[in-house]
Protein backbone atom coordinates (compact mmCIF):
# COMPACT_ATOMS: atom_id res chain seq x y z
CA UNK A 1 0.00 0.00 0.00
CA UNK A 2 1.32 3.57 -0.79
CA UNK A 3 1.40 6.52 1.63
CA UNK A 4 -0.93 7.88 -1.22
CA UNK A 5 -3.81 5.11 -0.25
CA UNK A 6 -2.70 4.83 3.29
CA UNK A 7 -3.64 8.78 3.41
CA UNK A 8 -6.61 8.62 0.78
CA UNK A 9 -8.40 5.83 3.32
CA UNK A 10 -7.71 7.38 7.21
CA UNK A 11 -9.51 10.58 5.14
CA UNK A 12 -12.08 8.82 4.26
CA UNK A 13 -12.70 6.41 7.48
CA UNK A 14 -12.37 10.62 9.51
CA UNK A 15 -9.29 9.10 11.26
CA UNK A 16 -7.66 12.24 9.82
CA UNK A 17 -9.81 15.54 8.96
CA UNK A 18 -9.39 17.39 5.49
CA UNK A 19 -10.71 20.34 3.98
CA UNK A 20 -12.88 19.14 0.96
CA UNK A 21 -10.05 19.81 -1.67
CA UNK A 22 -7.68 17.95 -0.42
CA UNK A 23 -10.21 14.96 -0.32
CA UNK A 24 -10.92 15.77 -4.10
CA UNK A 25 -7.14 15.76 -4.98
CA UNK A 26 -6.61 12.57 -2.85
CA UNK A 27 -9.47 10.68 -4.20
CA UNK A 28 -7.84 11.60 -8.01
CA UNK A 29 -4.35 10.41 -6.96
CA UNK A 30 -6.27 7.42 -5.60
CA UNK A 31 -7.87 6.39 -8.83
CA UNK A 32 -5.05 7.32 -11.27
CA UNK A 33 -2.79 4.69 -9.32
CA UNK A 34 -5.70 2.32 -10.34
CA UNK A 35 -6.67 3.68 -13.61
CA UNK A 36 -3.35 5.22 -15.33
CA UNK A 37 -4.48 7.69 -17.87
CA UNK A 38 -2.61 8.40 -21.30
CA UNK A 39 1.16 8.00 -21.14
CA UNK A 40 1.34 8.26 -16.78
CA UNK A 41 2.28 5.55 -14.80
CA UNK A 42 3.20 5.73 -10.71
CA UNK A 43 6.35 4.41 -9.94
CA UNK A 44 6.65 3.28 -6.44
CA UNK A 45 10.43 3.45 -6.47
CA UNK A 46 11.08 6.73 -7.88
CA UNK A 47 8.26 8.20 -5.54
CA UNK A 48 10.07 6.84 -2.44
CA UNK A 49 13.33 8.34 -3.38
CA UNK A 50 12.92 11.67 -2.04
CA UNK A 51 11.19 10.09 1.35
CA UNK A 52 14.20 7.84 1.77
CA UNK A 53 16.96 10.47 1.00
CA UNK A 54 15.29 13.28 3.65
CA UNK A 55 14.87 10.37 6.49
CA UNK A 56 18.14 8.85 5.79
CA UNK A 57 20.78 12.14 5.47
CA UNK A 58 18.59 15.12 6.72
CA UNK A 59 19.09 16.20 10.29
CA UNK A 60 17.23 18.29 12.71
CA UNK A 61 19.15 21.95 12.89
CA UNK A 62 16.43 22.66 15.55
CA UNK A 63 15.28 21.14 18.92
CA UNK A 64 17.26 17.63 19.22
CA UNK A 65 20.12 18.81 17.15
CA UNK A 66 21.31 16.04 14.64
CA UNK A 67 18.41 13.80 14.86
CA UNK A 68 17.17 12.39 11.75
CA UNK A 69 14.26 13.85 10.37
CA UNK A 70 10.72 11.85 10.46
CA UNK A 71 8.72 12.79 7.86
CA UNK A 72 4.47 12.67 8.44
CA UNK A 73 2.43 10.40 6.35
CA UNK A 74 0.98 13.64 4.51
CA UNK A 75 4.12 14.63 3.45
CA UNK A 76 5.26 11.13 2.18
CA UNK A 77 1.69 11.19 0.40
CA UNK A 78 2.32 14.54 -0.90
CA UNK A 79 5.87 13.65 -2.06
CA UNK A 80 4.87 10.27 -3.30
CA UNK A 81 2.26 11.74 -5.65
CA UNK A 82 4.49 14.88 -6.74
CA UNK A 83 7.38 12.33 -7.30
CA UNK A 84 5.75 8.89 -8.20
CA UNK A 85 3.57 9.96 -11.59
CA UNK A 86 5.79 9.82 -14.40
CA UNK A 87 5.84 9.55 -18.39
CA UNK A 88 6.10 6.01 -19.45
CA UNK A 89 8.76 6.74 -21.79
CA UNK A 90 10.85 9.79 -20.67
CA UNK A 91 10.47 8.69 -16.71
CA UNK A 92 9.93 12.77 -16.36
CA UNK A 93 7.69 14.00 -13.50
CA UNK A 94 3.83 14.61 -14.47
CA UNK A 95 3.34 17.29 -11.39
CA UNK A 96 5.73 20.17 -12.11
CA UNK A 97 4.60 22.63 -9.58
CA UNK A 98 3.35 22.22 -5.56
CA UNK A 99 2.24 25.15 -3.98
CA UNK A 100 2.55 24.42 -0.14
CA UNK A 101 0.16 26.15 2.23
CA UNK A 102 0.85 25.43 6.01
CA UNK A 103 0.10 27.02 8.96
CA UNK A 104 3.20 28.89 11.22
CA UNK A 105 5.52 26.72 13.06
CA UNK A 106 4.71 23.08 11.01
CA UNK A 107 8.46 22.68 9.77
CA UNK A 108 7.91 23.99 6.09
CA UNK A 109 11.44 25.60 5.90
CA UNK A 110 13.01 22.25 7.25
CA UNK A 111 11.02 20.08 4.88
CA UNK A 112 11.38 22.59 1.76
CA UNK A 113 15.26 21.92 2.77
CA UNK A 114 15.23 18.59 2.71
CA UNK A 115 13.31 18.19 -0.48
CA UNK A 116 15.57 21.31 -2.10
CA UNK A 117 18.47 18.78 -1.48
CA UNK A 118 16.97 15.80 -2.84
CA UNK A 119 16.10 18.17 -6.22
CA UNK A 120 19.99 19.26 -6.42
CA UNK A 121 21.55 15.78 -5.73
CA UNK A 122 19.34 12.83 -6.45
CA UNK A 123 16.07 14.01 -8.51
CA UNK A 124 18.05 13.73 -11.90
CA UNK A 125 15.48 16.19 -13.81
CA UNK A 126 18.13 19.65 -13.16
CA UNK A 127 15.36 21.46 -11.41
CA UNK A 128 14.93 25.23 -10.99
CA UNK A 129 14.37 25.75 -7.15
CA UNK A 130 11.59 29.08 -6.47
CA UNK A 131 11.24 29.65 -2.50
CA UNK A 132 9.08 32.97 -1.72
CA UNK A 133 8.27 34.29 1.01
CA UNK A 134 7.27 37.73 2.56
CA UNK A 135 9.25 37.80 5.26
CA UNK A 136 13.58 38.10 3.87
CA UNK A 137 14.75 36.54 7.57
CA UNK A 138 13.39 33.21 6.58
CA UNK A 139 14.31 33.30 3.16
CA UNK A 140 17.95 33.79 4.38
CA UNK A 141 17.39 31.18 6.94
CA UNK A 142 16.37 28.54 4.31
CA UNK A 143 19.45 29.59 2.14
CA UNK A 144 22.01 29.07 5.29
CA UNK A 145 20.02 25.91 6.49
CA UNK A 146 20.42 24.66 3.08
CA UNK A 147 23.85 25.03 2.82
CA UNK A 148 24.45 23.36 6.48
CA UNK A 149 22.64 20.69 5.23
CA UNK A 150 24.44 20.28 1.66
CA UNK A 151 27.66 20.95 3.56
CA UNK A 152 26.97 18.09 6.17
CA UNK A 153 25.44 15.58 3.38
CA UNK A 154 28.39 16.09 0.69
CA UNK A 155 31.24 16.02 3.85
CA UNK A 156 29.69 12.84 5.04
CA UNK A 157 28.05 10.89 1.94
CA UNK A 158 30.67 12.10 -1.06
CA UNK A 159 29.43 9.36 -2.86
CA UNK A 160 26.14 11.45 -3.91
CA UNK A 161 28.08 14.13 -5.53
CA UNK A 162 28.32 11.37 -8.37
CA UNK A 163 24.62 11.00 -8.68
Amino acid sequence: MTYIEEYYNKIVTGEIVACKRIKQVYKKLVDDLYNPKDNWVFDLELANRPIEFIETFCYQSQGTLGKPLKLELFQKAKFQAVFGFVDKDTRLRKYKEVLTIEGRKNGKTTELAGVNNFMLVGDGEGPFIFCINLILFLLYFLFIFLSKKNELIFSTHPFLIYL
